[in-house]
């Protein structure tokens, strides 16, 4: 195995603490990740439509989806992922969002059924999974393949798949408006008409949600879900040389004490060497607001950076791809813990770099 380089910048003594030991080297294991994208047929193609609800203005501060049970499969559900299709152009390029994010089966057979009353549409296994802020992306470079707006989820939900899902947004405050005066920025995302996924939205206040529903319909967002501990996807990535986007992705299951491998795949023929970087924010990297647009250093259009960097290390390229093996330290300490990555590449072939999109994960 190559040896290995890695420096570090000056962070906070936890950080640094967490990720030094994030970054022992052992051998990469087999890949156990898995996702459901849904509706299926949007798998590999737009879902036709856009949503802009509860992520618009005008209020709009609780939205709730229900997706049929056959697009989803029995297990632990560990994140999930919206395709930003943001096409207004007075809102800044790149903003935070505040959300809580709650899961639980509808108690109806059929996704027609959604009640117009909220909580008729939370079973008694409910739980919030998220509560926090994620970056928004004005960029939108309309691939089907690339989920920007990722929502780690703090503990997983398990999913029994005896019912269909209720997935629940509520907005809480936004960069600029942190209180939530009007729910969200008003950015779009992918949505379909499928007739196995309904929505409710409601308008109010974040001070007092609504409890009944303004509105109602079929279909909503095109959602991936995360059915393991993997690492999950985030942000922009941008296109080499070779008219691609090198892929951030990992093999193993990011538990504690367990081998887990940050991969990079699709690099241009002509890279030669590669970065790994990670960090535990992807909001600030010190003074500097994240992600930062790169474009100023690289020829390639539409990268940035999506992590902070406390570390660093340098990798070859091997076969158009890169592999960055650890083990997930077994500290308790770090259990739910985000901690965030990206790779970059060199390309001769534009005269500068490409990256990745980032890549969270939550050691459980």
């Amino acid at each position: 195995m190559p040896s290995q380089h890695v420096e570090f910048s000056e962070s906070p003594p936890m950080r640094t603490t967490y990720l030094a030991s994030l970054l022992v080297l052992t051998f990469p294991i087999a890949n156990l990740s898995s996702q459901v994208i849904t509706p299926p047929s949007a798998a590999s193609q737009l879902g036709g439509s856009t949503v802009g609800f509860p992520f618009s203005y005008n209020g709009y501060v609780r939205y709730q989806q229900a997706i049929d049970k056959s697009y989803l499969r029995v297990g632990n559900i560990y994140g999930m992922s919206l395709r930003s299709l943001t096409t207004i152009r007075n809102i800044p390029e790149r903003q935070w969002q505040g959300m809580k994010v709650t899961l639980a089966d509808l108690p109806f057979a059929s996704v027609s059924s959604m009640s117009g009353t909220f909580a008729n549409n939370l079973g008694a296994n409910k739980s919030e999974v998220f509560a926090g802020r994620l970056n928004l992306y004005r960029p939108n470079s309309s691939d089907a393949l690339e989920f920007s707006i990722t929502i780690p989820f703090a503990k997983p939900f398990l999913y029994l798949a005896t019912a269909p899902l209720t997935v629940e947004l509520m907005p809480t405050g936004y960069e600029g408006f942190p209180n939530c005066p009007s729910g969200g920025n008003g950015t779009s995302m992918d949505g379909t008409n499928d007739p196995n996924i309904a929505s409710a939205l409601g308008k109010g206040s974040c001070s007092s949600p609504p409890a009944t529903a303004k509105g109602s319909g079929t279909g909503g967002f095109v959602i991936k879900f995360f059915y393991a501990p993997m690492l999950m996807p985030y942000g922009k990535g941008c296109k080499g040389s070779n008219g691609k986007i090198p892929q951030i992705g990992s093999t193993g299951a990011a538990i504690l004490g367990s081998p887990f491998t940050f991969t990079m795949t699709d690099v241009p023929a002509t890279s030669k060497a590669a970065i790994f970087i990670a960090g535990l924010s992807n909001t600030d990297d010190g003074a500097t607001r994240l992600p930062l647009d790169l474009s100023f250093l690289t020829a390639a259009a539409g990268c940035w950076q999506n992590t902070d960097m406390p570390i660093f290390v340098f990798l070859p390229v091997n076969s158009w791809q890169v592999t960055m093996p650890v083990v997930i330290p077994n500290n308790p300490a770090i259990k739910g813990l985000p901690i965030y990555s990206q790779f970059v590449a060199d390309d001769p072939g534009i005269g500068g770099f490409t990256t990745t999109q980032g890549g969270v994960i939550r050691p459980q």
